[in-house]
């Protein structure tokens, strides 16, 4: 039997059969028979590879089978998305707004007065001044929330 490790040679003189280690590839030895010089070749021939036993090695590779290139077609277009611009309210909007939290702010302050107004034993200076704030806070929440509905209507007609 022959190893992995052997190479088959035969004599092309007497034609003798014989194993030799796969160390001597590709180098020259005698025949044993006859005595005439004898090339250890560095390949296996069909004849030898028939005669070797079949060796399951776990670590040998497998090729994958070739696969033809698929044909490459070119991208299609992305669709169409129309352009969404992010709605921008006037400039009157914005300092109306800003109008009515200025008021909100000074009638909490007024109101604020008034209080200390009662408290330091001035009846009619803090009641006049949080019967006035009190009103114009009012107003001013109003403004804000009719604001609001100005904004969403102005934007709905975009």
């Amino acid at each position: 039997m022959i190893t992995p490790a052997q190479i088959m040679i035969r004599c092309d003189n007497c034609g003798k059969a014989a194993k030799v280690s796969a160390v001597h590839a590709g180098k020259r030895g005698q025949c044993s028979e006859c005595g005439e010089s004898v090339l250890v070749p560095t390949y296996v021939s069909t004849e030898d590879a028939e005669a070797m036993p079949q060796i399951n090695d776990p670590f040998a590779t497998t090729f994958p089978v070739p696969v033809p290139p698929t044909p490459i077609t070119p991208p299609s277009s992305p669709p169409l998305v129309p352009k969404v611009i992010p709605p921008v309210l006037p400039w009157y909007f914005k300092v109306t707004r800003w109008l009515a939290y200025l008021q909100a702010v000074l009638s909490i302050g007024a109101f604020g007065f008034g209080l200390l107004g009662l408290a330091n034993n001035h009846p009619w200076d803090g009641l006049l001044v949080i019967g006035i704030s009190i009103p114009v806070l009012f107003l001013s929440c109003l403004t804000l929330v009719g604001l609001d509905m100005a904004e969403f209507r102005y934007l709905d007609r975009r």
